[in-house]
């Protein structure tokens, strides 16, 4: 997905977030997985996630832990939306509906 800052701003395109970033375009990938100044938040995002996701079946938690890697090259798609993963259906055909409502509330 090549969505950029470029679209609504009159910059380049490229991240302003850190001197590290200098000349890397500021898309979604890159804010999602590996802007190095929002390199706090996306940890702080996970472990929130993590700890306010028990109430999830363990399964579900195990399988979540797998997919919210932001090393996996897939990452940005399940975070934007894992209503289309195969697992995740699965599951909410195996567990119901409502449990897609908790999936969203985890990415």
């Amino acid at each position: 997905m090549l969505i950029s800052v470029r679209h609504w701003s009159s910059s380049n395109g490229s991240c302003k977030l850190t001197p590290e970033c200098a000349g890397k375009l500021e898309d979604i990938s890159h804010i999602l997985q590996f802007c190095p100044g929002l390199a706090q938040k996306r940890h702080d995002l996970m472990h929130f996630t993590f700890l306010n996701s028990s109430f999830l079946p363990e399964p579900i938690r195990q399988y979540l832990l797998l997919r919210c890697d932001p090393d996996s090259s897939d990452f940005c798609d399940f975070i934007l939306d894992c209503s289309n993963d195969a697992t995740v259906v699965r599951f909410v055909q195996e567990m119901g509906p409502d449990l897609l409502n908790n999936f969203f509330g985890v990415t």
